[in-house]
């Protein structure tokens, strides 16, 4: 009997401790600040104050150019460096910027492009077009695989396979390559 009422007596300040713990743990709530907006430099940036995390491009009607003018970048700093083991963590970060950025374009709107189009024919072609960065975003997927398991002479297959799939998405939408 007095090894349960032990036991329920530990069992209960362990549990009135573990929740002291937390309450101690959570952060304490400040009132909210009300944000002064301002335009042009210094004025608040794109998904700040709101509470939202976003990638470049990804917020209302991203930039299906700016996604693509980012992979471009990092594409063309990795091709350089792709079966380097030393290079192994920047190249992964520069695989993770690609894909950001491939996600930012396959979201983006292509009305502008495709405005000339009748609409039966703007919807195959934005279909099209989605079907295309899918299949990059898989073969992203596999350069960062490749390169995770030190598999570089993959990597660099995989990274071709991404610069051909860029290359006829951009024949096939009528883009000019810088």
């Amino acid at each position: 009997m007095k090894l349960g009422i032990a036991f329920l007596t530990a069992g209960t300040l362990l549990f009135a401790a573990v929740g002291m713990q937390n309450e101690k743990s959570q952060p304490e709530k400040k009132p909210e600040q009300k944000q002064e907006h301002r335009d042009g430099p210094g004025g608040p940036r794109e998904g700040q104050g709101d509470g939202q995390r976003r990638g470049p491009g990804m917020g209302q009607g991203a930039s299906v150019e700016a996604g693509m003018k980012g992979m471009n970048r990092a594409l063309r700093t990795l091709k350089g460096q792709v079966t380097d083991a030393a290079k192994r963590d920047d190249n992964l970060q520069l695989v993770s910027q690609m894909q950001i950025a491939c996600v930012s374009a396959k979201g983006g709107k292509l009305d502008e492009k495709l405005k000339d189009l009748k609409p039966e024919e703007a919807a195959a072609k934005k279909k099209e077009f989605r079907s295309e960065m899918i299949s990059l975003m898989r073969t992203l997927l596999d350069v960062e695989a490749a390169l995770l398991n030190e598999k570089y002479d993959d990597a660099q297959k995989a990274l071709e396979k991404a610069e051909a799939t860029r290359d006829h998405g951009h024949k096939e939408m009528g883009v000019k390559d810088d």
